[in-house]
């Protein structure tokens, strides 16, 4: 039987960023295409459109980019140091454990998405405990 994951909120505050933005760029675009459109004529609306479609790529890549470096700062505060320093009772003996549940098995799984995090995860509950850097 697998265990499901959840998803830390950290990454689906990151992944609704990255899609608000996609949808304003999108949202600009047509506006901007239709307007084109409307007073210069197709041709000019084509031309405008290939133009404005680049710049939007080009955009969606630099805010993916400062999404994925504020992404990684998030993840960097939760560290193990930061586990241990507010949630006490959760360290005895040098041991971790699950402040929801207190079981001592801890998983740890890359995040990956350019991010060289790993995850902490509690087996028995799923939560996520604590972040820390890939180690080459």
């Amino acid at each position: 039987m697998e265990k499901d994951y959840k998803i830390p909120d950290i990454v689906k505050e990151s992944i609704n960023n990255f899609k608000r933005s996609f949808r304003n760029f999108i949202l600009i675009f047509f506006i901007l295409n239709f307007g084109i459109c409307y007073l210069f004529g197709f041709d000019a609306a084509m031309v405008s459109g290939f133009t404005m479609a680049f710049f939007a790529f080009i955009l969606l890549v630099v805010n993916a980019s400062k999404a994925n470096k504020k992404h990684a700062k998030n993840l960097e505060s939760h560290s193990y140091s930061w586990y241990k320093n507010n949630f006490p009772e959760s360290s005895e003996n040098g041991r971790i454990h699950c402040r929801f549940c207190g079981d001592h098995r801890i998983s740890v799984r890359n995040l990956m998405n350019g991010t060289f995090v790993r995850s902490h995860s509690c087996v028995q509950c799923g939560e996520t405990l604590y972040y820390s850097p890939e180690r080459v």
